[in-house]
């Protein structure tokens, strides 16, 4: 006999299937020893049954991706986020709240249908903070460097003495 992960010995239940009878741990032991069987005698063969179905049918998972983006914008943005930058949804909103929803250079107001990009340190990943497109292309024209920033408030500054 199997014993349950609860140490009591596992039956049968009326449908046949290998059951613990402590009401306790039931569905925990279901899940487990579903979860457990599937991953060490099917995982191998699923992905491969995946990746084979992607490749028969790639425009239905096209569809299907786009579907679900369009239902789930806040978690599509979450994943891409936490992948990309390594933050989460809300410490995004956190950074958007400390700046009122403004550039973090230039103070122009986010309106409706623009957005604030992401700015972050290439080399270390760490963000910065929320820029509008003039400014994060800007920024990354100037190459990061502190000193291509200076050379251009002097070119600016000597521009204004000569008019």
């Amino acid at each position: 006999m199997f014993k349950c992960f609860c140490g009591k010995e596992i039956g049968r239940s009326r449908k046949g299937q290998k059951t613990c009878f402590n009401l306790n741990c039931r569905k925990i032991y279901q899940r487990k020893w579903a979860l457990n069987y599937y991953y060490t005698k099917y995982r191998k063969q699923s992905a491969e049954n995946s990746k084979r179905r992607l490749l028969k049918y790639p425009e239905k998972f096209r569809e299907y991706n786009r579907y679900w983006a369009k239902k789930n914008p806040d978690k599509r943005l979450g994943y891409r986020l936490k992948r990309e930058y390594g933050i989460s949804l809300d410490d995004f909103n956190k950074i958007l709240l400390k700046q009122k929803g403004v550039c973090a250079i230039c103070k122009c107001i986010n309106g409706v249908g623009t957005k604030l990009f992401i700015d972050h340190n290439h080399k270390t990943k760490k963000v910065r903070g929320l820029l509008c497109y003039k400014c994060n292309f800007a920024v990354g024209h100037f190459k990061e460097d502190i000193s291509n920033l200076k050379s251009a408030m002097k070119y600016l500054k000597n521009g204004l003495k000569s008019n």
